[in-house]
């Protein structure tokens, strides 16, 4: 929306440039086509499995896509891929902050007798995140040992387990060299019911209205949020406290904000100035890509979700 105010501040040749190498960034459509008949057809096989599976809590468990790839805004090759199974809920739970706002402990209001009781700590009342992982490994392993890829020169294998990771991660293999095509995490994420509302340090929703518009940033805040099964790092917390945390997670957010137009809604009309959003945030995640090509270990932790999240906080504040 403000892409024709920044070519005023640039030359025309950098602002071609600029768009010349956010095009050459676009995935392929023959390569995007592919992949997503291999991910699609394991998801929808997996999702089969799970509704008739042997654990009822996952019986009920739908995907929700999120990530870059579903956004539209991956770049070079359409090789990572990240799926957010979606695990329904009591309708209340107490959310206790264990660091201001991003990890908590979730415990069930009243004891119950429900398929969720199978995750629960000893007291009860405790969800536990290591047990839901724990689960979600063994279901997924359990489901490739009947599963077929439909190209049967290529199979799927469980990655080992990473510390402080929320996803079962999986490669796609070449059973001719061993090498990997594609990456796909399965997060577990519990969605809480939408009658109970986000916590209250996030009650208020993302500074979104001069962007967005205050309509829209309504609309986000009547959506669920969603807990991942994410450790916590601290010193002054117990090891059941750090095992068991949960970590809010806002994807669906991401991708209804990344998806969304500026709050004039006409940037991408016929004859209006397209807006570059997208475009941006592909240059900064090679930008980001490159950068630790360059510089491995002085930007191990750096990653393309990090330039994402500063992106998105510096649009909401424009």
């Amino acid at each position: 929306e403000g892409s024709r105010g920044v070519e005023e501040l640039i030359s025309p040749e950098l602002a071609n440039w600029i768009k010349l190498n956010a095009k050459d960034l676009k995935i392929r459509q023959t390569d995007r086509r592919w992949a997503a008949e291999v991910v699609n057809d394991f998801r929808e096989n997996l999702l089969k499995f799970l509704r008739n599976g042997d654990q009822p809590f996952f019986q009920s468990a739908d995907f929700l896509t999120s990530g870059s790839y579903f956004e539209k805004v991956k770049i070079h090759n359409p090789d990572e891929f990240d799926m957010m199974l979606k695990l329904q809920a009591p309708s209340r739970l107490n959310m206790k902050e264990l660091d201001g706002g991003l990890f908590y402990q979730i415990d069930i209001a009243r004891p119950t007798r429900s398929p969720i009781q199978a995750f629960l700590l000893e007291n009860k009342l405790t969800l536990s995140s290591s047990k839901i992982l724990s689960e979600m490994y063994r279901l997924v392993r359990k489901f490739l040992k009947t599963y077929q890829v439909p190209d049967k020169c290529f199979r799927w294998e469980v990655n080992r387990k990473r510390p402080n990771s929320p996803a079962v991660t999986l490669s796609l293999i070449c059973t001719d060299n061993s090498n990997e095509l594609i990456s796909v995490d399965v997060v577990p994420a519990l969605e809480v019911h939408p009658s109970q509302g986000w916590p209250l340090a996030l009650r208020n929703g993302p500074d979104v209205d001069n962007w967005l518009g205050k309509k829209v940033r309504q609309e986000i805040k009547s959506l669920p949020c969603f807990f991942v099964p994410k450790r916590l790092k601290g010193r002054n917390l117990s090891k059941e406290t750090k095992a068991e945390s949960w970590r809010i997670s806002f994807s669906h957010i991401e991708k209804k904000i990344i998806t969304s137009h500026g709050n004039k809604k006409t940037c991408c009309e016929s004859n209006a100035t397209k807006c570059c959003r997208k475009p941006c945030l592909m240059l900064l995640k090679s930008l980001i890509e490159g950068l630790k090509q360059r510089f491995p270990k002085e930007l191990d932790d750096l990653c393309s979700y990090h330039g994402k999240t500063a992106f998105l906080h510096t649009m909401s504040i424009r």
